[in-house]
C-alpha cells in the first residue's frame, strides 16, 4: 500500500466515524438504541404516526417491520440516510417527508451533530404537521 492509498483509506475511516457520530446523535436525542426503537418511538409518540426508514451504507433499505431493525447492533455504524413519512388514516393521502443524508458535508463540520439533530426534528415536525392537516381535511367532523 502506497502513501496515497493509505491517506485515502484514513479519510474513508474518518468519514465513516463522522457519519456514525451523526446518526448516533439522532438516536441519543430520541433516547433509542435500535432502529426498531427509533421507529416505534416516532410512530407512537407523534399524532400522525411517523414511519422511519433507513438506507444502509450498502444501498439496502430497512423499513418498518423489517427484522433487521431489531437485530442490527450499533445501527449508527450501518446507516447512511434516515427518512420520515406518514400515511393519513382514512384517506389515500401519504406524506413523503424526505431523507436526511448523514454524510452531507454540512454535517461533517464542527457543530454537525447538533445541526443533524435539529434537521431531523424539523423533518419529523414537518411530516407530522402535514399529515395532521391532511387528516383534518379528510375528516372535517373529527371522526375517522
Amino acid at each position: 500500500m502506497d502513501e496515497i492509498e493509505y491517506e485515502r483509506q484514513q479519510e474513508e475511516v474518518a468519514m465513516g466515524q463522522a457519519i456514525a457520530a451523526n446518526v448516533k446523535a439522532i438516536f441519543d436525542d430520541q433516547g433509542c438504541e435500535t432502529m426498531a426503537g427509533l421507529q416505534r418511538r416516532l410512530y407512537k409518540d407523534t399524532d400522525a404516526g411517523i414511519a422511519i426508514s433507513f438506507e444502509l451504507h450498502n444501498g439496502s433499505y430497512v423499513y418498518v417491520g423489517d427484522a433487521r431493525a431489531h437485530i442490527i447492533k450499533d445501527p449508527w455504524n450501518w446507516i447512511r440516510c434516515i427518512g420520515a413519512s406518514s400515511i393519513v388514516e382514512g384517506s389515500d393521502a401519504e406524506v413523503e417527508g424526505g431523507w436526511i443524508d448523514c454524510a452531507d458535508a454540512k454535517y461533517m463540520e464542527e457543530g454537525g451533530e447538533q445541526l443533524i439533530v435539529a434537521d431531523f426534528d424539523a423533518l419529523c415536525k414537518e411530516v407530522n404537521d402535514e399529515a395532521c392537516a391532511l387528516w383534518d381535511e379528510a375528516h372535517p367532523d373529527g371522526v375517522p
